[in-house]
């Protein structure tokens, strides 16, 4: 017999033995993954410990500026500011393209735009 044949015989033994399929296994998975990651995980996510570190790591790019790789090892700080600007330019962007669409208006000088009653 050859490996494939095997390998599809013992799947499908197991299929219709136990009703074991990939669905099955992976629905298991994922349990078992929330399971153990509300179990190690969770207590320290939620301590104090992890809050200074994250609020610390924050402080520390919004005084002094955000890394951005240069010329290989040399690293460049770029302002907060200028970071933030960027991330909400690219976002409103997106945002503008996806959900409306410009219409431009060209009216001369001389003629009123919005009429007086």
């Amino acid at each position: 017999m050859s490996h494939t044949r095997n390998n599809k015989t013992l799947y499908n033994y197991v299929v219709n033995t136990f009703g074991l399929s990939k669905e099955v296994v992976m629905k298991y998975v994922d349990e078992r993954l929330e399971d153990l990651i509300g179990k190690h995980l969770k207590n320290k996510l939620d301590s104090k410990w992890t809050e200074k570190v994250i609020l610390d790591n924050v402080t520390e790019i919004v005084a002094n500026g955000v890394s951005s790789p240069k010329f290989g090892m040399w690293w460049e700080k770029k302002p907060f500011e200028d970071y933030l600007k960027k991330v909400l330019l690219n976002v409103l962007e997106h945002k503008l393209n996806e959900e409306y669409t410009l219409e431009v208006k060209m009216v001369r000088k001389d003629k009123q735009v919005i009429a007086k009653f």
